[in-house]
């Protein structure tokens, strides 16, 4: 309000999972501004490249914008692996990176051998995409009963429950221009980082190049990686013409290992 006090601007919130397209088309003469780096926590596997699905994510935006709106969103850059780490290692990103295991039994989602006190905290980073996965693990085997369904959990199963990427600019600005986007630039402050993009006439991109996301409420989304509790053995996939973190050579993709037992696999667990 102070920032629009006395000039003809008036601004709104937008409540919306921008994991789907955004279907309230702007009217026009409109800016669409997500802060806060956002942008960074995206649905991904251990060393997933990220640059699909942030660029499903900037297509979602601009699916309800009108020709010459502005987009505008920060990411952090980051500062290597342990400056990221330390930041999110202290005592009160602990407690909240753990607090949705306490709220799935507080609010009844889980039942069952499930004790939130057996599970830790610990951010993995993944070098080969510069990607700091959150992650959580029972110290404990657990038994979780989700909608009738019972869930074996093993001691020291790794669980990635969010993830923070450090983009580059170039990456950033690929995934716009493939969204749809134009005119992008880059602002750069200190380790931070801006975009700014306009969009295009509507239609310019093929529709048909988004794949829908999977459904989730939002409350959690848990996705098996493997037991190791430090994730020694994750092979991060490789792929072509890799434009996000690291360049990665080569035009193959090397599957990655996993030290879970079929049986045990749960791949994606929405709540």
């Amino acid at each position: 309000k102070l920032a629009t006090k006395g000039l003809d601007i008036k601004s709104k919130g937008i409540s919306h999972d921008f994991s789907k397209p955004f279907l309230k088309a702007s009217k026009g003469n409109t800016a669409f501004i997500v802060l806060g780096s956002t942008i960074s926590n995206l649905e991904c596997k251990a060393g997933e490249n990220p640059f699909h699905c942030l660029t499903n994510l900037f297509q979602n935006f601009h699916s309800g914008m009108a020709s010459e709106d502005v987009f505008v969103t920060t990411f952090d850059m980051g500062k290597g692996a342990d400056k990221v780490l330390r930041a999110y290692s202290g005592v009160s990103a602990k407690k909240h990176g753990i607090n949705l295991i306490h709220r799935l039994k507080r609010d009844g989602v889980v039942s069952g051998g499930f004790d939130p006190n057996a599970w830790k905290y610990e951010p993995v980073w993944i070098p080969q995409t510069s990607q700091c996965c959150h992650t959580v693990y029972p110290v404990m085997d657990q038994i979780l009963r989700v909608q009738g369904f019972e869930i074996r959990v093993p001691a020291y199963s790794r669980y990635v429950t969010n993830n923070s990427y450090k983009y580059t600019p170039e990456c950033v600005t690929w995934a716009a221009r493939t969204a749809g986007f134009n005119d992008c630039q880059i602002v750069l402050h200190g380790n931070m980082a801006m975009l700014i993009a306009r969009a295009c006439m509507r239609g310019a991109k093929d529709a048909a190049a988004q794949e829908p996301a999977a459904e989730s409420n939002g409350l959690v989304r848990l996705s098996l990686e493997i037991t190791n509790p430090n994730l020694a053995d994750v092979e991060p996939r490789r792929e072509a013409g890799a434009r996000c973190g690291v360049h990665l050579p080569g035009e193959h993709r090397q599957r990655r290992r996993s030290v879970v037992p079929a049986t045990n696999v749960v791949p994606h667990m929405a709540v």
